[in-house]
């Protein structure tokens, strides 16, 4: 694994994305396999929105006239007519020509969510760990580096390399149990497959059976409901202690920090749930504030 690509851009050429990260094309092109991104899926979908929004902008025009204005060549046109002109959609339009994605699109590629480099700090300001720790959901690494800058071991995994460390499905993935302390902010989804092949309960379950002795998982304020989470996992392994947010904090999607601050933070409440071994005792139930420093 080439831990050099930090940035992967799907905007850039391959080769600006090696200028990018000061590593040759081959390493795009390997990064791009590994991780099996579908560039060429993407620039259709990117090409059939330009040609859509520029219809609706006159929407009279003639397929040569189209052709003309927007400097495509007629033939093209022609094929992606019907998607242009709102008769079909481009889903539709690639399933009736066998152009379904068979990779995960680039657009895919980039839909996680990242938690602030400052809520970690939270946690570590109220909780202490074993010094190795798993981060088995660590997308961008921003959980991950700031657990590091803290003194901690990190071993990290995500089920798609986006220049954080091993790749891994944490569904499948085999950990020596008993060596680490974890800490996470799980998804809610696979990234792959947009389905709940395995839900977060299935997750903090597994982690609460190889961790070392904590377990510590970011979650939203609502997963303290429903009777499935209550029975499957409450009752059998009730939480130490929670830490919920007075204030929102900010989870960015694709780690853009800057763009969720302006906007305001999450409307979505979230606490830090706590998991200790073999703990059988009360909740204990505590308020915490997120500080950006």
């Amino acid at each position: 694994m080439n831990l050099k690509i930090r940035t992967y851009d799907p905007k850039l050429t391959i080769k600006e994305n090696a200028e990018a990260n000061n590593v040759n094309e081959l390493a795009i092109k390997r990064y791009i396999k590994r991780n099996g991104i579908d560039r060429q899926g993407e620039r259709l979908t990117t090409l059939l929105d330009g040609l859509i929004k520029a219809y609706k902008k006159d929407p009279t025009l003639t397929v040569y006239q189209f052709a003309n204005a927007t400097k495509k060549a007629p033939q093209t046109i022609k094929k992606y007519w019907p998607v242009i002109t709102g008769e079909m959609t481009i889903e539709d339009f690639k399933k009736e020509y066998h152009l379904e994605d068979t990779k995960i699109a680039v657009a895919d590629f980039y839909n996680y969510y990242a938690t602030h480099p400052s809520v970690t700090r939270d946690l570590l300001r109220v909780e202490s760990f074993h010094n190795e720790i798993l981060e088995p959901f660590c997308g961008g690494g921003f959980m991950s580096r700031e657990i590091q800058a803290h003194g901690y071991n990190v071993t990290n995994y995500d089920i798609i390399d986006r220049g954080c460390n091993r790749v891994a499905d944490f569904t499948t993935l085999e950990v020596e149990e008993g060596k680490f302390d974890i800490i996470t902010n799980p998804p809610y989804i696979n990234r792959k497959t947009k389905q709940n092949t395995a839900d977060t309960v299935d997750h903090i379950l597994k982690c609460i059976r190889i961790c070392r002795g904590k377990v510590a998982v970011l979650l939203p304020l609502h997963y303290l409901t429903s009777k499935d989470r209550y029975t499957r996992l409450y009752v059998p392994f009730p939480p130490s202690r929670i830490y919920v947010y007075q204030n929102r904090i900010i989870i960015a999607r694709n780690g853009d920090f800057d763009t969720y601050k302006e906007q305001g933070a999450n409307l979505t409440m979230y606490a830090w749930f706590i998991w200790e071994k073999g703990y059988t005792g009360d909740t204990v139930l505590k308020w915490l504030y997120n500080v950006i420093d």
